[in-house]
């Protein structure tokens, strides 16, 4: 879009523009931009991650009382039927 409304501009000094300058304007450009665009990447990720660690580590605590619960009714329906058969 820049180059369209510059054309008049770059038509009539194409010859005098400094091709490597220009060049490197662009690459440094790209560069940071892409530098840019990898922090953000990270820090988002990063929360998203330790979010999903919390959650995680709050599942496998509800998992473990889940087992104890599940442990205890097996302890008494043991006891029960051993009652039973006696």
């Amino acid at each position: 879009m820049y180059f369209g409304s510059k054309s008049d501009y770059l038509m009539d000094n194409i010859n005098q523009i400094d091709v490597v300058a220009l060049g490197v304007k662009v690459i440094l450009f790209y560069l940071v931009m892409i530098a840019g665009y990898s922090i953000i990447t990270y820090v988002y990720c990063s929360v998203k991650y330790r979010q999903a660690q919390e959650g995680v580590e709050e599942y496998y605590q509800e998992l473990s009382q889940l087992k104890k619960m599940y442990d205890r009714e097996e302890t008494k329906a043991g006891k029960a039927a051993k009652r039973r058969k006696a």
